[in-house]
């Protein structure tokens, strides 16, 4: 018997109900149509009360809603699936040292517009008082943090990945998501994020990994404005304006920018690590090295890891057979260990999808064009 191929396509697994890359585009673009009509509106009308009603009913609720109608096995399809607190208090550090990462890459397309003229001051105000804190703290970081990362993490993700690979299906739900903000100064750092938990995602199987990344994010941002005491990004919005024209200050801002969000990503990749070799992790058909030594994972019920080595040699021959060991998580000191697979797969899992599927997606980005020259022509 094939024991990895065994493992890597377990009987009946395929039958589970997913999200298809058609039914994912539909939902996106009558979400994207409702955001902007119905969902400015509201927010308009109350902006806590707005984006309450735009996450909660004008996002999670439909997916929830199309996922039961299609018959989605929700627990598998969204990977509600626990994780380790300390994986939880390790994904928030590594919030804090994406910050720098997305500031810069929001900061370019900044600097582009304000170069000619054309930057906004965001709408979004400050918390002044505790109450507003907490309330903003809900809204910005809690509430959007869950809602989307249900529909970008979760659905979107399922349904590319399901077409196609792991890398393609996080590739798009990031690129869906930067999008879905409409607002070219707000695209580059969403999809970093984006791509970010799905890599986290990817590593623990667990959508809680994107949702915990998310909240941290903006709840980090919510945080540092009501400390500041000052109006969102003014101190910004300032050092820009002086630069207006000025290519020199807003080169050595990318700079100084670029530098930071350099020493960050290195200091977040030997966070991840922590985590992507912690074999609680692990799934059967993951490899990893301990001693020199190649292992694959049979079996993993998170406290005992079953592993075999894939070829053994005897007598200077190599021997294609399975050597079962069976070893507590504890005894196998998972820091130790080193994967040999990599969390995206390049291998084709899906067999793809038409072309019609992203009309739906082609309308959305149309619209975000049409936005941007709007953007640019009104504030020209």
């Amino acid at each position: 018997m094939d024991y990895k191929t065994d493992i890597q396509k377990p009987g009946g697994l395929m039958e589970n109900r997913n999200f298809k890359v058609m039914e994912a585009n539909l939902i996106y673009l009558i979400l994207a149509i409702i955001f902007v009509t119905f969902g400015a509106m509201v927010q308009e009308w109350n902006l806590n009360m707005g984006l309450i009603i735009t996450e909660y009913i004008i996002i999670l609720l439909p997916v929830i809603i199309f996922g039961k109608a299609l018959d989605v096995d929700f627990k598998r399809a969204l990977r509600l699936n626990k994780i380790k607190g300390k994986t939880a208090l390790l994904i928030i550090v590594i919030a804090f040292f994406l910050i720098p990462l997305v500031a810069f890459l929001n900061f370019i397309p900044i600097s582009i517009l304000t170069f000619f003229g054309k930057f906004i001051n965001p709408a979004m105000p400050s918390p002044q008082t505790t109450s507003e804190f907490l309330m903003m703290f809900f809204v910005v970081a809690i509430s959007a943090g869950l809602c989307e990362e249900v529909l970008f993490r979760g659905l979107v993700m399922n349904a590319y990945e399901s077409a196609y690979n792991k890398k393609a299906g996080a590739i798009a739900a990031a690129l869906m998501f930067g999008i879905f903000h409409f607002n070219i100064q707000n695209l580059f750092g969403p999809i970093a994020i984006g791509l970010m938990a799905a890599y986290l995602v990817h590593i623990t199987d667990s959508l809680y990994s994107a949702i915990i990344l998310h909240i941290s994010n903006n709840g980090i941002a919510v945080i540092s404005d009501y400390f500041s005491g000052a109006e969102p990004s003014a101190e910004t919005v300032d050092i820009v304006a002086q630069g207006n024209g000025n290519v020199e200050m807003i080169g050595y801002t990318l700079l100084f920018l670029g530098i930071i969000a350099v020493v960050s990503i290195l200091i977040g990749k030997i966070l991840l690590k922590f985590i992507k070799n912690d074999c609680y992790y692990f799934k059967p058909g993951d490899s990893f090295v301990k001693n020199k030594i190649e292992y694959v994972v049979l079996e993993n019920n998170k406290n005992n890891l079953v592993f075999g080595i894939e070829k053994e040699i005897f007598d200077g021959r190599i021997y294609d057979v399975f050597s079962e060991k069976s070893d507590t998580v504890k005894a196998l000191k998972c820091k130790k260990i080193k994967r040999t697979s990599g969390i995206w797969n390049d291998k084709k899992i899906g067999t793809g999808t038409s072309i019609l599927s992203y009309i739906p997606v082609a309308v959305v980005v149309s619209f975000y064009i049409y936005v941007f020259i709007l953007h640019i022509t009104y504030l020209g």
